[in-house]
């Protein structure tokens, strides 16, 4: 900002610079953070002009697609206590410099490998206080739940109920609610904060391999995937009487299960069998529960040469739109409007189109994830984290390659704000989203390193919420929390 000169201040305590309060609104509606905080050191009636609200909220959201305040202490200063905390948070995970924007901790415990974790912390943005510590739950193949503070590296509690390896979580995030599902096929429900166990859900024949919850109607809804190709829907509230249970894939494991805004369901094998999608609301109505499941099915995926399933994400500014992953290194996009269109005895008159296929890697697609109206891909067989904008016709347009890592990317997360890689390499590459013109464009940052994980083989996953990043690297975690 250009150097503004000013007269001292009157002895009535007024501003020498005569400038109406509402002129100086619009004027300071063209500064940015630092700017604002800078004029509002000239005299009372700037600093009482920079603190207004709406400034301040203008500069969040002109910077931020999205912001949530409802973690905030309400106050006429909200949107300026945001505006700085999130700013430092980003500056830390822009710049990465260690020990000065992040902590790094290494999470030991699991005696055997570990297979899945989530946050048990709200995902949103809460940057009222810098104490806020990110809350992870972890499952392993040693039968046991474990939850964790990142920030501090200190396990939280342990859950041993399992009596077999535990294969994969879900959390229910209204009521703080964990499952675990394991080989066994027993599923155990925890509260987030004591790590009390509150129930156990059984008789998922060939073990648990996936889950999801949803409400609808009148239940809060958790879907179990089976090694054998079955899908169990079970009510929170009672854990002794399934809703129902239905053959989704016959005899093969269900890896996939992915829900749309809780209307959609996309059930999946990589084994093969193509995918599967089911009417939600429908299947949870008392018609569904028990009719024909078949009758809720509103669409089938099948890739061209019938390609495996590795893959699903769904479209947030196509709304009938999707797109996935196969094992040959294929993106393909469909068109779902033809089966949302009209009802024939409970199926579409049209089924799903397949618009466009990509050969987009080498070998079969395991990450795959859209925002700001591109698509963020990678495979486990080679090196490259891919960009991708979607053109009118369904067909995918290559905006840009990483090679960032030395070996296979084995896993990604991506949010409005950021994109995180990991590969067998021990590294985690973090990349931060900007505006450039009318698109976004996805900027390579720096690199994380595993430090002390060389017993592992790498990272094989990565999950991250807004202020902390964690890999999952064999029987450990190695977490990243960014300063604040």
């Amino acid at each position: 900002m250009a150097e503004v000169g000013v007269e001292v201040e009157a002895e009535d305590g007024s501003s020498a610079l005569s400038v109406t309060f509402d002129c100086l609104l619009e004027i300071f509606g063209y500064l940015d953070g630092h700017d604002l905080a800078r004029v509002s050191r000239v005299c009372k009636n700037w600093h009482d002009a920079a603190q207004t609200p709406l400034l301040w909220k203008h500069l969040c959201l002109q910077r931020w697609l999205f912001c949530n305040l409802s973690n905030m202490t309400p106050g006429e200063q909200v949107w300026q206590e945001y505006y700085i905390h999130r700013h430092a948070v980003d500056t830390s995970m822009g710049r990465g410099a260690p020990k000065k924007d992040y902590r790094a901790k290494t999470l030991r415990g699991h005696k055997g490998q570990i297979k899945d974790a989530v946050y048990l912390s709200k995902k949103e943005l809460c940057f009222d206080t810098a104490t806020f510590h990110p809350i992870l739950a972890s499952c392993s193949e040693d039968k046991t739940v474990r939850a964790w503070d990142i920030t501090e590296g200190s396990e939280l509690w342990v859950g041993t109920e399992h009596k077999s390896a535990v294969t994969c979580l879900v959390l229910w995030e209204e009521e703080s609610i964990l499952c675990s599902g394991d080989q066994d096929g027993d599923i155990h429900m925890w509260d987030c904060s004591p790590g009390q166990n509150r129930g156990t859900f059984r008789g998922h024949d060939g073990g648990v391999t996936k889950m999801v919850m949803c409400k609808s109607g009148r239940y809060t809804a958790l879907l179990a995937g089976t090694g054998q190709g079955d899908i169990k829907i079970w009510d929170l509230q009672n854990t002794t009487a399934c809703l129902k249970t239905f053959p989704a894939i016959s005899g093969m494991a269900l890896d996939i299960l992915s829900l749309r805004k809780d209307k959609t369901l996309a059930v999946a094998s990589r084994d093969g069998g193509g995918m599967k999608l089911y009417d939600v609301e429908r299947l949870l109505s008392s018609e569904g529960l028990t009719g024909d499941a078949e009758d809720c099915l509103v669409g089938e995926l099948e890739h061209p040469s019938l390609q495996h399933t590795c893959c699903i994400t769904w479209l947030p500014w196509k709304p009938n739109m999707a797109a996935i992953g196969y094992e040959n290194g294929d993106i393909g996009v469909w068109d779902l409007k033809p089966a949302s269109s009209g009802r024939t005895h409970g199926r579409k008159e049209s089924p799903p189109v397949l618009l466009h296929t990509t050969s987009a890697h080498f070998g079969a697609v395991r990450g795959l994830s859209a925002v700001h109206n591109m698509l963020v891909s990678a495979s486990a067989q080679d090196v490259h984290l891919k960009t991708w904008s979607l053109q009118n016709d369904g067909s995918l347009t290559e905006e840009k390659t990483y090679t960032d890592h030395q070996g296979p990317v084995t896993g990604i997360h991506v949010d409005h704000y950021k994109a995180v890689s990991c590969s067998d390499d021990f590294s985690i590459r973090v990349y931060q989203w900007r505006r450039e013109g009318g698109r976004r464009v996805l900027d390579s940052k720096y690199t994380l390193l595993g430090g002390s994980l060389q017993r592992a083989s790498g990272f094989q996953g990565v999950l991250s919420d807004y202020t902390s990043c964690v890999g999952i690297a064999g029987k450990e975690l190695k977490a990243y929390t960014f300063t604040t």
